[in-house]
Parts: structure tokens; C-alpha cells; sequence
């Protein structure tokens, strides 16, 4: 019995090779992987899937920020507690961005960590449903 299977797993990345290999490690894995490369359409992949996870870049094009993204989120009620990955190039944080992923309770992993290891940890988040879900 997998505690991944069909569990949506929402990827917001705007480079299409990284794209494809976190989709394919996904769906090997047994989730349900939907791709968004910019925060308006994470936004409307949130309102048409029910998302279990996120894997958030931070820099998308269009000098775009995940932290909208994620701040957005958390401010829709399905979505306050769903486990958020954020998968970033930046070597550092800004302040503020930094503040807002540690307020929204967000993990952050540095690229190139090998996404086999995001993966096996948004496995983990995802293993047991959430409290009151």
C-alpha cells in the first residue's frame, strides 16, 4: 500500500528540464505531479486540483517571486497547512523572504541537492494526513 498514491503534488518551476525530471521522479513515486511556471497559474492550479504538497521555486520568470505564491497560499483555509518545498539556485535569502518562509513553515532545499532527496522528503510530510484533514 503506497501513502503517496494519488496525491497531488503541485510544481511551481519555470525551468522545463527540472520540470520534467521532478514530474517524472513524482509519478514514479506515485503522486500526481501538476506543473506551473509562473504564480498566476500556481494560483489557478490551486483552485482546480486539490493540492496535498507544493514544490515552490523561488525566481520564476518575470522577476516573479514564490513567495507570493506562498503567501497567497497559506492565506486560503484548504491550503494552511499543506507541506510546502521550496527548491531554490539562491546560495541566500533575502530578509524578507527569508521571514516569510520560516512565518509560512515552508522547507527549503538549495539547488543542485539532488531532488531524489526532496522527493523521499515531501514522501515523509505526506505519509500521515495532516490534523482535522
Amino acid at each position: 500500500m503506497d501513502a503517496t498514491a494519488g496525491q497531488t503534488v503541485l510544481v511551481v518551476e519555470d525551468d522545463v528540464s527540472l520540470q520534467r525530471a521532478l514530474g517524472g521522479l513524482l509519478g514514479r513515486q506515485g503522486f500526481s505531479p501538476v506543473v506551473a511556471t509562473t504564480v498566476a497559474g500556481a494560483i489557478q492550479a490551486a483552485g482546480e486540483h486539490s493540492l496535498n504538497a507544493v514544490i515552490l521555486d523561488l525566481s520564476l520568470d518575470g522577476n516573479e517571486s514564490g513567495v507570493d505564491f506562498l503567501a497567497w497560499l497559506r492565506q486560503q483555509s484548504p491550503y494552511q497547512r499543506t507541506p510546502v518545498l521550496i527548491y531554490t539556485g539562491r546560495t541566500m535569502l533575502e530578509g524578507d523572504a527569508e521571514q516569510l518562509i520560516l512565518r509560512y513553515r515552508a522547507h527549503v532545499f538549495y539547488k543542485p541537492h539532488p531532488i531524489t532527496l526532496l522527493v523521499e522528503y515531501l514522501q515523509r510530510l505526506t505519509a500521515a494526513p495532516p490534523n482535522g484533514h
